[in-house]
């Protein structure tokens, strides 16, 4: 058992669980030793969970599955290797703050194609004259080449950031964890000011995609403000998390959905909600219902 860092975590407790079936299986309880080592030894019929806690840090989970393994062989009613290392990791808790996080509903329908809508993640709202937004965090375009849902071959979204060190960047949420997002933003980064996604029909209209995924996190550097002699004083640093959907609607051109969470104190890169990624019960900021 590690940390972030890659240090042995000493006396944590671990349960391993051995599935034989559905229903059935034996778990294995104990404490990591002082190099973070622990050994369970059990039957399975190709499933094993791992789950590991220690105070100071997020309880983490895993899933080995040996079945899944093509280099694995059963060799007289044993797994091959029969001996198995796995590297698990707790993250530490840090800093835990009160995200603002998008607890309503915004119905918006884009009426053509190309509009830029500046959204404002504090007020949470689209802004003036479409929402009660006042300043844009940055801009959101929605092109399509046809109006109901399953009449374009093709869409696109363009994420637009039009102040100097203003941006985004991408990184992967860690299913492990109880703690799924970051820690905090990196401030020493590399921000995009432009991020495309779209997709389009093949000839057998299936969708190719390239997508913002449930899986991505997209941290957002923006309202960045410059010293006299324009070099970088400070930021707002938020997230968007469980993917960014857009597509075409029954209703109107065509619908975008994204969730966020914002830190709202200005120049704080901590971005470790207080209550974990898994617990708030998120609703869609910006979002364009059906």
């Amino acid at each position: 058992m590690i940390d972030e860092d890659g240090g042995a975590v000493s006396n944590a407790e671990v349960e391993v669980y051995f599935g034989l079936s559905v229903r059935e299986g034996a778990t294995i309880k104990g404490k990591t030793d002082g190099n973070g080592m622990f050994a369970a030894k059990g039957k399975t019929t190709g499933e094993i969970y791992i789950d590991a806690k220690q105070k100071g840090f997020y309880d983490t989970s895993k899933k080995i599955d040996i079945a899944a393994d093509e280099d694995r062989k059963v060799s007289w009613g044993k797994w091959m290797p029969t001996t198995i290392h796995v590297d698990a990791m707790l993250r530490r808790i840090g800093k835990p703050v009160k995200l603002l996080t998008s607890d309503f509903s915004k119905t918006y329908y884009i009426k053509e194609s190309g509009m830029a809508l500046g959204l404002d993640l504090l007020k949470q709202d689209w802004v003036k004259p479409w929402g009660r937004g006042e300043i844009a965090d940055f801009e959101v375009t929605y092109e399509s080449d046809g109006k109901q849902r399953f009449d374009y071959t093709g869409a696109k979204v363009r994420i637009k950031f039009v102040r100097p060190f203003d941006g985004a960047y991408t990184c992967k949420l860690n299913k492990e964890s109880t703690l799924q997002t970051v820690h905090q933003a990196d401030t020493n980064g590399i921000y995009q000011s432009e991020l495309f996604y779209w997709e389009e029909r093949d000839q057998d209209r299936k969708f190719i995609r390239h997508i913002l995924s449930e899986d991505d996190i997209l941290v957002l550097r923006t309202r960045s403000r410059v010293d006299e002699n324009g070099n970088f004083a400070g930021a707002q640093y938020s997230m968007i998390v469980g993917g960014l959907e857009f597509g075409g609607s029954k209703n109107a051109f065509g619908l975008i959905r994204f969730r966020a969470l914002v830190n709202p104190t200005f120049n704080d890169p901590n971005l470790e909600e207080m209550n974990g990624y898994n617990t708030p019960n998120f609703r869609t900021i910006g979002g364009l219902n059906d």
